[in-house]
């Protein structure tokens, strides 16, 4: 589905994926979003598929590659730069959780690299960008997790701490702009979360509250425009939503309505053509 980030209203109908999936990792250059891994049916199986669209046109996934294992679960809106989109942790069937985060050259195809690991093995976090580094917050490892770490988009290595969230959950969203990653919902068990918190990329140290979701929700996962921060669908048990919902980044506040998707989801896996990873 695609929306426009500077207007508010209801998602249109872009195509199709190549293979139906969710709850991956996506990263998306100036020109394409690609989406990794994942469940591909009544999250019972994962998956080792990589495809990407093409932005400037509307129409179906194509095949990218693959990933080094199936793996579903991993950090949402995974970080990424202009030229390179990161995978972290996820689980690997089962109780099995990863550390592992693997990379992709987003203008070219094929599979995913060892890049190193999470200073935490966990799943369902959530991950944002500045252009130079990859942040990864929250997540289960297996309860609710705290922990915020990083890496250097361009190097390869184990990620480094970075400080905590205000408050350990897990399938939380985030999004970022060129300078403030912000961490948004989430599953703080038993009881889901209407937090939103951010830091500063740059610095290091612990999150800061920003405001509140409409409704308490898990997986409110994020895509931007460097301005304009969007959380689409999600889910407040026992039912997926169709919401979504915008803050301004730069700003504190709570969330407010930008619009509806065109059918209620979860694992919805989000890119944009202009976050705050691009330059």
């Amino acid at each position: 589905e695609l929306i426009h980030i500077p207007t508010l209203g209801n998602s249109s109908d872009f195509g199709d994926m190549h293979t139906a999936m969710s709850f991956g990792s996506a990263n998306s250059s100036l020109t394409r979003t690609i989406m990794q891994g994942g469940y591909n049916n009544a999250l019972t199986t994962e998956v080792d598929q990589i495809q990407y669209i093409e932005h400037a046109s509307q129409g179906n996934g194509a095949d990218f590659g693959n990933l080094l294992s199936t793996r579903a679960n991993s950090a949402s809106t995974g970080s990424s730069s202009s030229t390179r989109g990161l995978s972290e942790g996820g689980g690997a069937g089962g109780s099995s959780v990863v550390n592992e985060i693997e990379f992709i050259t987003m203008a070219s195809l094929g599979n995913g690299t060892d890049f190193g690991n999470l200073t935490v093995a966990r799943e369902v976090g959530g991950a944002c960008s500045s252009s130079t580094r990859g942040v990864t917050g929250g997540g289960a490892d297996p309860g609710a997790s705290n922990v915020i770490d990083y890496v250097t988009i361009a190097s390869t290595g184990n990620s480094t701490d970075f400080g905590d969230l205000t408050v350990a959950r897990l399938r939380n969203g985030a999004l970022s702009s060129s300078t403030r990653g912000v961490f948004s919902g989430g599953d703080e068990a038993p009881a889901d979360s209407n937090v939103i918190d951010f830091i500063t990329i740059a610095s290091t140290g612990d999150a800061t509250d920003f405001g509140n979701l409409t409704a308490s929700q898990t997986g409110p996962n994020g895509m931007s425009n460097n301005t304009r921060g969007v959380f689409v669908g999600g889910r407040t048990s026992p039912s997926n939503l169709n919401v979504i919902q915008f803050i301004t980044i730069a700003s504190t506040g709570n969330a407010a309505d930008f619009g509806d998707l065109s059918e209620v989801k979860e694992g919805v896996m989000c890119g944009s053509d202009s976050h705050g990873g691009l330059q």
